[in-house]
């Protein structure tokens, strides 16, 4: 079964666009698991670090797969318990395994209302990582500008 055409382009099938965001959106891409996120990663070195550019902003990458939205798990378990007149109804239910983008907290940050966007806004926002030529990141970045356009929370 050929997932792709011969030239190796998957076919994507766009789904759901959201208002805001930086161009996150699910799709439907030959090859990966149902309803993939796809959207901007950071740019990282060998060792994991986020590189960051001259201006000291972090380097996107390419919009890229960032995960299914589909749980890989589900399931659960419930049960009465009857006695006379008294019946105690009880439900666990469990899902994990999917990659969950979060919208609000993406407001939060651009908006300042998130706790975290405290942190910076005197003196400006130092991002942890290094430079494209490998040396400790050490430019601050006016908090506002820094956390719009490049919020830190793990919206992923």
């Amino acid at each position: 079964m050929q997932l792709a055409p011969p030239d190796n382009n998957p076919i994507v099938i766009a789904g759901a666009f959201p208002r805001w965001g930086n161009g996150v959106n699910l799709q439907n891409i030959v090859g990966y698991p149902y309803s993939q996120i796809v959207g901007y990663a950071y740019k990282r070195d060998a060792n994991g670090n986020k590189i960051f550019d001259a201006n000291g902003e972090p380097i996107p990458t390419d919009l890229q797969p960032l995960g299914s939205g589909v749980y890989k798990t589900t399931g659960g378990f419930n049960n009465d318990l009857r006695y006379k007149d008294f019946t105690l109804s009880f439900l666990f239910d469990f899902k994990y395994g999917a990659k969950i983008y979060s919208q609000t907290n993406l407001l939060l940050y651009e908006y300042g209302l998130h706790k975290a966007t405290l942190e910076g806004r005197e003196g400006g926002v130092i991002g942890k990582g290094v430079t494209e030529d490998g040396k400790t990141n050490t430019k601050s970045v006016n908090a506002q500008i820094y956390l719009q356009i490049w919020p830190p929370v793990p919206t992923i």
